[in-house]
């Protein structure tokens, strides 16, 4: 039925009208019914409606709630059409940039063309390092080579000779709560998988239970079916706003976000690892008297010959300030351990016996 149009004239029956579609429905158009009085006009050709001006009975005088509950059962009914529709046509536009992955396992995986000849995915989901091949939607198998993975953050790079596979396109806009979202993959036997859902939290940065760090918590109201882990999650318009991963949250799909994946894989194909900043300090939130510090952190270990240690950081002083900014969870202190920071040298303010001191402290790489 698709890109077909048609004209309507109804009778106060909605029975009628019924009939009289059910008795065109397969035609390619329909201009006129036999009964009724007033034009409804339905449409799905960008052609037909500039050819046609739809009139409403409830325009016209002497109509009743009888002729209006018709157009508006009619109305709703082409707008679930549109929308089944333009559901369809962003399917279609992502699919050329996804992938199917087979690494061995008895379930392939996806994976998005995210950058020219790189594909992104979810890192659990590839079992193996090599041997890896790519389901292009053209149909044809290709090699492709792992880049990297990080599972901290569960994403992992692979290159591939991408001729002219077209790379997803980005959002650029804001997303909030309620906004659609898709999550399109594919499945190395059955091709093309979609679902659509709706993004149920948009909050704030957040660590992983894997130890990494996610830009944006992004939680799915949406099923993740098998083959789709790695999909591309997209908004109403077709653009990416991030990978699917179901390995953070027990309770629904997460979209690892757009700039995570951007700032990832960008160091997976610039080092072919996660660059990670580290003091080599454990730490544990405790109350400060109130003319200290709203809050702070207790050094509760110290690893031997790291960037805390060297700064001269000791057992049970407390960390108040971390770079003139205050920290008082471990949120803060993760959240400034970038890579790029790696390598400068910030000031530490800590407390030590109930006196406030001020440590120069280098940001070193963890080791790999």
């Amino acid at each position: 039925m698709a890109g077909r149009s048609w004209i309507v004239r109804h009778s106060l029956s909605a029975a009628v009208i019924r009939n009289t579609m059910e008795r065109f429905i397969g035609q390619p158009e329909v201009e006129q019914s036999a009964v009724g009085f007033d034009w409804i006009f339905l449409h799905r050709s960008p052609e037909l409606s500039s050819r046609y001006t739809p009139t409403r009975s409830s325009d016209a005088p002497g109509r009743g709630a009888a002729h209006a509950e018709v157009e508006r059962k009619f109305y709703m009914d082409t707008s679930l059409i549109r929308l089944s529709d333009d559901v369809a046509a962003v399917v279609k536009g992502v699919e050329p940039s996804v992938v199917a992955i087979y690494a061995g396992g008895r379930m392939s995986s996806s994976g998005v063309h995210w950058s020219a000849g790189a594909i992104v995915t979810a890192e659990h989901a590839l079992p193996r390092d090599e041997e890896i091949r790519l389901g292009l939607p053209d149909g044809t198998i290709v090699p492709a080579e792992l880049v990297g993975r990080d599972p901290g953050t569960d994403l992992a790079v692979l290159k591939f000779d991408a001729a002219s596979m077209p790379v997803i396109p980005r959002s650029a806009g804001a997303i909030h709560p309620g906004n659609i979202v898709l999550a399109i993959g594919r499945h190395r036997d059955i091709g093309v998988c979609a679902a659509m859902g709706i993004l149920s939290v948009a909050g704030d940065a957040s660590n992983t239970w894997r130890g990494g760090r996610l830009d944006r918590f992004l939680r799915l109201d949406i099923s993740l079916y098998s083959g789709t882990a790695g999909a591309a999650v997209v908004n109403a318009a077709g653009e990416a706003i991030g990978i699917a991963t179901s390995v953070f949250s027990r309770i629904a799909p997460v979209a690892i976000p757009q700039s995570t994946v951007d700032r990832i894989s960008g160091d997976l194909l610039k080092r072919g690892y996660v660059a990670r900043a580290y003091l080599g300090v454990g730490l544990q939130s405790v109350p400060m008297p109130a003319d200290l510090a709203p809050g702070g952190l207790l050094v509760v270990s110290i690893e031997p010959n790291s960037p805390a240690e060297k700064a001269g950081l000791v057992f049970a002083d407390v960390l108040i300030s971390l770079n003139g900014r205050p920290v008082k969870d471990t949120r803060g202190v993760q959240a400034f351990l970038i890579a790029e920071n790696i390598g400068k040298t910030v000031s530490l303010t800590a407390v030590r016996g109930g006196k406030r001191i001020e440590l120069p402290v280098t940001v070193g790489e963890k080791s790999q």
